[in-house]
């Protein structure tokens, strides 16, 4: 039987998750309108990073946002800054949907990342479920023309840069604290904005600043609610949930564009969902029931014989 906490936490993890989608959604709404994602994710950065800073001083905190390897949070940042970039770019050209499914690729390019830079160690059930999935990327990559290449290359760009992002931050979660992670990277990515927003700069108008700062509450909502299901159960429970995103997806593409995705795009879509799901399923296996990674949603190293 499900603990409380445990539904709790899958509550969380489905707003979390529909907070971002919808995030995505308002991203599309100004991209379209050739207000560059540069220029989005440089004002972003500005909310959200003032906000996460008055909420530690309050709690008497501050002091965990302090980073301690300046030179890999800084490589962090670059990264960081591009995954988000390219994605959002990738909305001029695509639905919101085909870039969703691509993105859902991340997890299996975190799993080559984790066997390759982290030494971890994998069994033939899960490289088959890696393998099934690439696969369901394969058949999601449906262009229609030059401009819906670009898009893809866009998605797959910021798909891969956001794994290099949570591998970085895997690799240095033995040494910073999740707050500084947070800060840091929001930090960063405002400064590389910044810097670039004289070449891309477009005057907003009060509906596309209210548009903004309905996207900066998303963020933080979205992110709030996702750490706070991560404090409450298992990353093996809480993963699935992340697939809800396809069916947000669908329906924004539907209200705001009236887009329907094509078969194509839906059966890649549902082969890497249901590749994932296999991969966690064998991952929860090998796992201690008392195991708990609330914190990070990271789980230990696995064994190889799975």
């Amino acid at each position: 039987m499900i603990s409380r906490d445990s539904a709790r936490a899958m509550m969380l993890m489905t707003a979390g998750i529909a907070s971002l989608v919808t995030m995505d959604a308002t991203v599309k709404l100004l991209v379209v309108e050739d207000i560059h994602a540069i220029q989005l994710i440089a004002l972003r950065s500005i909310i959200i990073a003032p906000v996460i800073f008055l909420v530690f001083k309050i709690r008497g905190e501050g002091r965990r946002l302090i980073p301690g390897r300046w030179k890999w949070q800084i490589f962090r940042a670059i990264i960081g800054f591009i995954a988000p970039c390219t994605f959002f770019m990738s909305l001029v050209f695509l639905p919101q949907v085909n870039a969703t499914v691509i993105f859902f690729a991340a997890p299996l390019i975190i799993t080559l990342c984790s066997v390759l830079l982290l030494g971890e160690k994998f069994g033939p059930h899960r490289w088959l479920a890696v393998v099934v999935g690439f696969i369901g990327v394969a058949i999601a990559l449906n262009p229609q023309g030059s401009v819906h290449w670009f898009g893809y290359l866009l998605a797959i760009l910021g798909t891969v840069t956001y794994a290099g992002l949570f591998i970085t931050g895997r690799y240095l979660s033995d040494t910073e604290s999740t707050p500084s992670l947070v800060m840091s990277y929001n930090v960063g990515v405002g400064i590389i904005g910044m810097a670039l927003l004289p070449w891309v700069w477009t005057t907003m108008d009060t509906r596309q600043w209210m548009i903004l700062c309905l996207l900066a509450l998303l963020a933080v909502i979205g992110h709030f609610c996702i750490t706070a299901a991560f404090a409450k159960a298992q990353a093996s429970l809480l993963s699935p949930f992340e697939y809800t995103a396809l069916f947000w997806a669908i329906l924004y593409d539907q209200l705001l564009w009236q887009v329907a995705p094509d078969r194509q795009t839906l059966t890649g879509g549902f082969i890497v969902i249901a590749a994932g799901l296999y991969f966690l399923y064998r991952e929860r296996l090998s796992l201690p029931h008392s195991d708990n990674t609330a914190v990070t949603g990271i789980a230990p190293k696995i064994t190889p014989d799975d």
